[in-house]
């Protein structure tokens, strides 16, 4: 069972059509590993989600944003530590 879709909780099911839905795409090839197109496809997503991030950090001086980047940091930290969270998160992100 893949680690990701145990922990989005996808049955066999669901997960085979998902990957046929992405293979139909061009994003996955047939050994279910990205494709240049996928990767593409990836950073377009990031960069669309980033540029509206960004501008509301235009206002602010430059060390005024990193410091209100670096801002969560500490509680998010505290948080993890406490183990509220199960892990692996359906989300994905890491323990880290």
């Amino acid at each position: 069972m893949s680690a990701r879709r145990r922990r989005r909780g996808w049955t066999e099911t669901e997960w085979a059509d998902a990957e046929e839905r992405l293979r139909s795409r061009g994003l996955l090839d047939a050994e279910s590993g990205v494709t240049p197109i996928g990767h593409r496809e990836r950073e377009l997503v990031e960069d669309t989600t980033d540029r509206p991030a960004a501008r509301l950090l235009r206002p602010l001086a430059e060390n005024a944003a990193d410091e209100l980047l670096a801002a969560p940091e500490l509680p998010a930290r505290q948080v993890l530590g406490a183990e509220p969270l199960p892990f692996p998160s359906p989300i994905g992100p890491p323990r880290s």
